[in-house]
C-alpha cells in the first residue's frame, strides 16, 4: 500500500518536472525565434510566426490512455501519425489549428485597429 503511494508521488514529481525541463527548452527556443525573426520588415508578418510558434510548442492536451497526463500537442500529433493512429493525430492537429487560427485572428485585428487609429507602426 504504501509502496503504492510512493510510486505515484515519484510519477507526479518526473511528470512535473518533465514538464519545467519542456517549457524552459521551449521558452529557449522562442527568444532565439525572436532573434531570428526581428529583421522581417512586415511587422503582422513577424508577429504571426511569433504567435504561431508559442502556440505549436506550448499546446497542450491529454494523453488517450491516461486522461490525466497532458503532453505537447505537436508531439501527440507527430508520434501518434507515425504510430498509424491518425484519430488521435487528428486531435492533436485541430488543437493546433484551432491555437493558429485565434492567433491568425488577434494579429489580423491589430493590424487594423493600428491602421484605422493611425498609431505607429514599430
Amino acid at each position: 500500500m504504501i509502496d503504492d503511494v510512493f510510486r505515484i508521488i515519484g510519477e507526479q514529481d518526473h511528470y512535473v518536472l518533465a514538464w519545467v525541463c519542456y517549457l524552459i527548452s521551449a521558452t529557449g527556443v522562442c527568444l532565439v525565434f525572436l532573434r531570428m525573426t526581428k529583421n522581417i520588415p512586415y511587422r503582422s508578418l513577424r508577429r504571426f510566426l511569433r504567435w504561431s510558434l508559442v502556440v505549436l510548442l506550448y499546446t497542450p492536451v491529454y494523453t488517450m490512455v491516461d486522461e490525466n497526463w497532458m503532453v505537447p500537442a505537436f508531439l501527440v500529433g507527430l508520434y501518434e501519425y507515425a504510430l498509424g493512429n491518425e484519430d488521435i493525430a487528428k486531435k492533436a492537429g485541430l488543437s493546433l489549428l484551432a491555437g493558429i487560427g485565434i492567433v491568425l485572428v488577434v494579429v489580423k485585428l491589430e493590424f487594423f485597429i493600428r491602421k484605422y487609429l493611425h498609431l505607429q507602426a514599430d
